[in-house]
């Protein structure tokens, strides 16, 4: 495989991990950006340098120091005891998000489609299993294949509603820039939980990948596609009146170009939804296989189960619930990855 397509399926998985169901639906967009008003837009901008920065730090990190998962990562960071303490939050933090995005898959199917939420939710379950059976090898076949297709629609729609005069102007209030701090705060949570939950997928991608160069422009080119989607998105919601009524609030925006590209959007989401849900089994999988020594398959079921079970309560309370309580204890995790070098001999010292 050339460097060249190396480079741009690691950015694919990148973006891939951290694009879930609520990002995916715009829910994402508008609670922690829309929410600021026209200021959310320097949230975005602060938010991607951050993805851009972090995830290939981490990328980078597991290359030079051989983390095969987040546990490693975790127990070279923390020291083993106090890694163990991580490792144990990451395990609670990781059901919570992927029952999220099965609730999602739900609201889905419902809210669009007129499909009873359990089949939606069996639906998604049923292919991540299938999906799982290949291992970190399928987690980069569909993103290379969901990814694009994602991008290229986000930007179509961003394109089509810049240039449709009854929609372009924004609906929501324009408070002062300077004047209300939410816009940093919250793009600091929201860059805090997504990059600190994509090091499950990223700390192995960069231990298997192991090239420097590869990991530096797929982490550039990663980060700087989930600021153009965030862009897009930011564009294409704030021309919708009472979008914080939604569950699905891009859905709500797409239904303006007629019943194709809505079901086209539907099929879209799910495929990020899914890219996702992959990327977070895969990471329990791994944990969880360590201290409980079943087959893989077995391992699989479990998680599924346990998911499916929490993720059949309402999708918009559950999201505004885990997203914030698991982004702000991603903060205390994302200044020992910021400060690494600080904290490197330390951690060498308690691991012997």
């Amino acid at each position: 495989m050339s460097n060249k397509k190396k480079i741009l399926q690691v950015a694919a998985t990148y973006i891939g991990t951290v694009v879930g169901a609520g990002f995916a639906t715009g829910k994402e967009i508008v609670e922690f950006f829309i929410s600021s008003g026209v200021a959310g837009l320097l949230g975005i901008l602060f938010t991607g340098l951050g993805f851009i920065w972090i995830g290939t730090k981490i990328m980078r990190l597991s290359s030079q120091y051989g983390f095969d998962s987040y546990q490693a990562f975790n127990d070279y960071l923390f020291g083993k005891k106090f890694g163990l303490f991580i490792n144990s939050l990451f395990l609670v933090i990781l059901f919570g998000t992927t029952s999220v995005m099965i609730a999602g898959t739900g609201s889905l199917f419902q809210e669009q489609l007129g499909i009873a939420k359990i089949w939606g939710i069996l639906f998604i379950v049923l292919f991540c299993f299938l999906a799982m059976l290949k291992g970190l090898q399928g987690i980069l076949t569909v993103n290379s294949i969901i990814v694009p297709i994602m991008i290229g629609f986000t930007l179509l729609i961003a394109y089509l509603t810049l240039g449709n005069p009854t929609l372009s102007h924004w609906s929501f209030p324009f408070p002062e820039l300077w004047s209300d701090s939410r816009w940093f705060i919250n793009a600091l949570v929201y860059v805090s939980y997504n990059v600190t939950m994509a090091i499950v997928v990223l700390a192995p991608l960069g231990n298997e990948i192991n090239d420097e160069r590869i990991l530096k422009w797929g982490g550039f080119i990663g980060g700087l596609g989930l600021t153009v989607i965030l862009l897009s998105s930011f564009i294409v919601l704030g021309t919708l009146p009472h979008v914080k009524t939604f569950n699905i609030p891009m859905a709500q925006a797409i239904k303006a170009y007629g019943p194709l590209i809505h079901y086209v959007y539907v099929a879209v989401v799910f495929g990020e939804i899914f890219s996702t849900v992959i990327g977070n089994v895969f990471g329990l999988g791994r944990q969880l296989q360590n201290w409980l020594h079943l087959s893989q398959n077995k391992i699989v079921i479990l998680i599924l189960l346990i998911c499916v079970c929490i993720g059949l309560g309402d999708f918009g309370t559950l999201l505004a619930f885990f997203y914030r309580l698991f982004g702000t204890i991603g903060l205390f995790i994302l200044f020992f990855i910021i400060f690494f070098p600080v904290f490197t001999l330390r951690s060498q010292k308690r691991l012997k």
